[in-house]
């Protein structure tokens, strides 16, 4: 079984057909992290005992016809700055948070028998692109040596796009599932804010923070999303979800695609919006009028490190050498922002998120591309515009999922991004 190459409905059919069991599958996967966590450095944490344990109960669930869901026995991985009961918390620092129990989200993947196989490295308190983590060095795209996987999550888009997880969970505040997914050709999924519950995970800003799954597929996608949000999408939705693009109406963000992208990007973007096209959706320009995409980026951040300073001071103050210079320093200028800029920077946030909903009064997708360049070198400098489109989806709450179209002549991924109302 090729570990990279088929994704997790292809593998539950497998299990249904007995062809392989949650043990081999396991086994298999422990397998495939051994032959490359040295070269991709994904993990910072395993625990191969308790996954063995878990596949054989899901053996003899399956045996006895009791499987709990689509993806009961299958070896999943989560970002390290979700609480795992039996699992240190780390959040890409040196400091072990004290862990009463599981994550709202880890709880709802047990009781569906997924099987929780180790914890996965990020940027230092999921502030960052890069996943070039001071304290347990950098991941690796698996697409190509020295590049970066994206972040913060980029543990996690490495892991499933190099065969070591075939699923992963990661979080996302300006677009640290999304980018990485982008970077490394998997898919990736922000749902609408709450709709997947926070609960357990450490915060950066609560204001921005989304969790969601990274996997190789948009039905894996989609199943992750149906068991994580528990059901609440049928309830919430006020229309019933689209199934194909015909008589879709698809908004293309005219300031997406600035001076600073990529040419590649672009050129992969403009094929699929000529994809969406030849599949029967209206395809028009929309635009933010009073809300330039690089602004808002930098207000955004600037809401986060101010954010980030209440909710991590205190650990970051206890446990100094814990973490790094940086992180202490994007800290303390976040705790020195003044009220009145904050305020400011609220009202335009607030501004923002509005317009940003308002759009899907007129359409029902808003297309662009996930990021504006692709995964980089880690001796390159980092571009400033990463999260310029991503952080987007965040302000405005909304649905957004990255989808892989094509490969560069480079030999690294291209991605573009569809976000939606909130619930749509």
């Amino acid at each position: 079984m090729n570990l990279d190459k088929i994704d997790i409905a292809d593998v539950t059919t497998a299990l249904e057909e007995r062809s392989i069991s949650a043990k081999e599958l396991v086994d298999l996967q422990i397998s495939q992290i051994k032959l490359r966590q040295d070269e991709l450095n994904c993990y910072v944490t395993l625990d191969t005992k308790k996954a063995r344990i878990a596949a054989a109960l899901s053996d003899q669930r399956r045996n006895d016809n009791t499987s709990l869901s689509a993806i009961d026995g299958i070896p999943i991985a989560i970002k390290d700055n979700l609480n795992v009961s039996d699992l240190p918390t780390h959040n890409g620092s040196k400091f072990t948070h004290p862990v009463s129990g599981d994550a709202d989200v880890i709880k709802v993947l047990r009781n569906s028998g997924a099987i929780i196989i180790g914890k996965l490295n990020m940027d230092e308190c999921a502030i960052g692109g890069t996943t070039n983590n001071p304290h347990y060095g950098p991941t690796i795209n698996p697409w190509k040596s020295g590049f970066v996987p994206g972040g913060s999550s980029g543990g996690a888009s490495s892991a499933v796009a190099g065969g070591l997880a075939w699923a992963a969970i990661g979080t996302d505040t300006l677009g640290s599932v999304r980018l990485p997914a982008a970077y490394c050709g998997v898919v990736g999924l922000k749902a609408t804010r709450g709709l997947i519950s926070m609960n357990g995970i450490v915060p950066l800003s609560p204001s921005l923070d989304h969790v969601g799954p990274l996997c190789r597929s948009v039905r894996d996608a989609r199943t992750f999303l149906d068991i994580l949000a528990e059901g609440k999408i049928q309830v919430r939705s006020k229309e019933k979800r689209k199934t194909h693009l015909f008589r879709s109406r698809v908004g293309v963000l005219e300031t997406a695609l600035g001076p600073r992208s990529d040419i590649v990007v672009a050129d992969a973007f403009e094929r699929a919006i000529e994809d969406l096209r030849h599949f029967g959706a209206n395809v028009t320009k929309v635009s933010l009028p009073g809300h330039e995409l690089k602004e808002l980026r930098h207000s955004a951040f600037l809401f986060i490190e101010a954010e980030g300073s209440k909710v991590l001071s205190s650990w970051v103050i206890d446990h100094p050498d814990a973490y790094s210079e940086n992180l202490k320093s994007l800290l303390e200028y976040g705790r020195k922002i003044p009220d009145n800029q904050l305020l400011k920077i609220r009202e335009k946030i607030v501004g923002a998120q509005t317009a940003i909903i308002n759009l899907f009064k007129d359409i029902d997708f808003l297309a662009t591309p996930t990021a504006p360049q692709t995964a980089f070198s880690f001796s390159d400098p980092v571009p400033t515009n990463q999260a310029e489109i991503t952080g987007l989806a965040n302000i405005g709450g909304v649905p957004a999922i990255s989808l892989p179209c094509g490969i560069s002549a480079s030999g690294l991924p291209l991605s573009f991004q569809l976000m939606a109302r909130p619930y749509g």
